[in-house]
């Protein structure tokens, strides 16, 4: 069949120093052993060269990669660098609550991007972690790299940071690339029991957003300032689904686990197709999976007004008792915002 894979997530390992109770990370596995690192390079560069897709992005994430050998890490990336023939792209997803070493700095100036969290206070034990972030953040902000922090949903945030002081602290952090992320459900925990542990509903979450949009749309241009979700949502407007991403991200998107499993994204349901240790990847099962990733749209979703705009999206957002979590008012918004400008309003 014909591979049209563009990106691969290699989680590193799933520990972490922190314990953030909205996290997906699992415990199942350790770090990644230096023969399984090596194997899921040979992987990467086999698979950039079967791939119809232009290029290959690697996204290097956890648990948390920071804590991970970086010395091993380094070589895996100058081994990969040089035997991938297309356009590549390395990334790493760090939360930066570490002391940072010269083997640090060394990974990091062999990615493309650096993307790091901020969630108002779970991450922060103390004034002294807090502090830590912001002196790490203004270190990778000199290497000259892309920088891109993901701004999460939770309750905590919600319920204490007014927009107007989110959007100050952005503005304070001199970053440019942003992504506001709602919550998705843990993989291995029911939605049931997420919603126990986070007390957010997905209408606050929508409210929240939709005051963020109003006041990002009146800055953006003059701070430089692209927030990669709201954007998604002003092309979901005009007809370019919100969701897309989620909708064909089996196609496009793989994941490596620490033990060298093959699956879509982060899931750990059983839906493996292939060890990078072992059988490589199985395109027959692998083939299956897309199979039925088409097929697992909710089937309230079909009856919803916003479907064309969203087309319901990844199976693990966060979803609670109020049945959606897309941000449809900001959807309104803008369609109206449309309607008035043909007229001349």
């Amino acid at each position: 069949m014909e591979l049209t894979i563009g990106t691969v997530e290699v989680e590193l390992t799933q520990g972490c120093q922190l314990k953030c109770k909205h996290c997906f990370a699992d415990k199942f596995f350790g770090p990644m052993s230096e023969q399984t690192l090596d194997n899921t390079v040979n992987f990467l560069i086999d698979l950039a060269a079967k791939s119809t897709y232009p290029k290959l992005e690697v996204i290097l994430t956890g648990g948390e990669p920071g804590i991970f050998d970086m010395t091993l890490l380094n070589k895996a990336l100058l081994k990969l660098r040089a035997g991938v023939k297309k356009e590549l792209n390395i990334s790493i997803q760090t939360n930066l609550l570490y002391n940072l070493t010269d083997a640090h700095l060394e990974v990091f100036k062999n990615c493309d991007n650096l993307t790091t969290s901020w969630d108002y206070s779970y991450r922060y034990n103390n004034i002294q972690n807090e502090a830590l972030f912001f002196e790490n953040l203004a270190h990778i902000k000199t290497l000259g790299k892309r920088v891109t922090m993901i701004i999460t949903m939770t309750d905590a945030l919600v319920a204490n940071v007014p927009v107007e002081m989110l959007m100050s602290f952005i503005l304070c952090t001199g970053v440019k690339f942003f992504s506001i992320n709602r919550l998705y459900t843990p993989l291995g925990v029911s939605e049931e029991e997420f919603r126990k542990r986070m007390t957010v509903t997905n209408e606050k979450i929508r409210e929240y957003q939709y005051k963020l949009y109003r006041l990002y749309s009146q800055i953006k241009d003059k701070y430089g300032l692209f927030f990669f979700d709201l954007e998604c949502l002003a092309d979901a407007a005009v007809g370019n689904n919100y969701n897309q991403y989620g909708n064909t991200c089996p196609a496009e998107l793989i994941h490596v686990n620490p033990g060298g499993d093959i699956s879509r994204c982060m899931d750990k349901r059983g839906k493996n197709f292939g060890n990078v240790n072992t059988t490589g990847m199985d395109e027959e099962k692998y083939k299956e999976v897309l199979i039925e990733h088409k097929n697992s749209v909710r089937q309230s979703c079909y009856a919803c007004k916003y479907f064309e705009n969203c087309r319901s999206g990844c199976p693990w957002m966060y979803f609670d008792e109020t049945g959606c979590s897309v941000p449809y008012k900001i959807i309104d918004y803008i369609k109206a915002k449309n309607e008035l400008s043909k007229i001349g309003g």
